[in-house]
Order: structure tokens, then sequence, then C-alpha cells
């Protein structure tokens, strides 16, 4: 809980992601209240709106806590996502499977009031095996 506001603005992510890389996710975090704060920034991600499994609509995927912000300040915040916060474990084919189709990347105070909303495309379906 804080007392007091913040604007969340200029969301940005990686517009790949390959079998080895993470995604970054960007945000910037401005303390719009009257004293000052920190601001814990949640990031989830939700799967194709196609996709062949049966998933939840979105998850936690990663989140990062601001500085102490003065009213008027701002902090741009840094979120990596690993390729597993992409994927879905297939039981039938025993891998992991980052599904090809566009995934959604929501940075939010909480899961229930979203920021910003921004989209990456997997042009090839990604699959592993092990962690």
């Amino acid at each position: 809980m804080s007392y007091t506001k913040f604007e969340y603005a200029d969301l940005e992510i990686t517009d790949k992601l390959s079998s080895d890389q993470v995604v970054e996710v960007k945000v910037t975090i401005r303390n719009t209240g009257d004293v000052a704060g920190r601001e814990t920034v949640q990031v989830y991600v939700s799967g194709p709106s196609d996709s062949s499994f049966k998933r939840v609509r979105k998850t936690l995927e990663g989140f990062a806590k601001t500085r102490s912000l003065q009213p008027g300040e701002s902090q741009e915040i840094v979120v990596r996502l690993p390729r597993r916060a992409f994927a879905v474990w297939s039981t039938e084919e025993q891998c992991w499977i980052v599904e090809k189709g566009e995934h959604q990347v929501q940075v939010a105070r909480s899961s229930a009031v979203l920021e910003q909303v921004s989209a990456l495309r997997v042009d090839e379906e990604i699959r592993w095996t092990g962690i």
C-alpha cells in the first residue's frame, strides 16, 4: 500500500524471443502524488488467444520495486523475463513450448489494475526440455 499516486508510461518490450533470449520489459514510473513513495511494478504474461493449450488468463512472471520517489520524480524500471515466462508445459510431448503467435505483456500495480499493455510476437514455436 502506498500513500501517493503513480503513473505508468512508455512501456517497451524486446520485439523478438529466440530459444536463448530473455525479454526485457521497460516502463517509466512517475510519482504524481504529494508525498514520497515506492511502487511495486508487476509484469503479467498472457498466451496467444488461439492457444492449443488450456491456460490461465494471465500469470505473474516478474516484478520490481522503485526506489523512494519524491513527488514529480520518475524512474525507469526494467524486468527481465526468461523464455519460460512465455511457455507452457506439454504433458503429451514432455517439453516446454512457447507457442507461435501474439503474447500479451501487461504491467500493473496489481492483477486487477492493469496500467500498460504491449504484445510480443513469436514467429516460430520454441521447444525445449529441462529447466
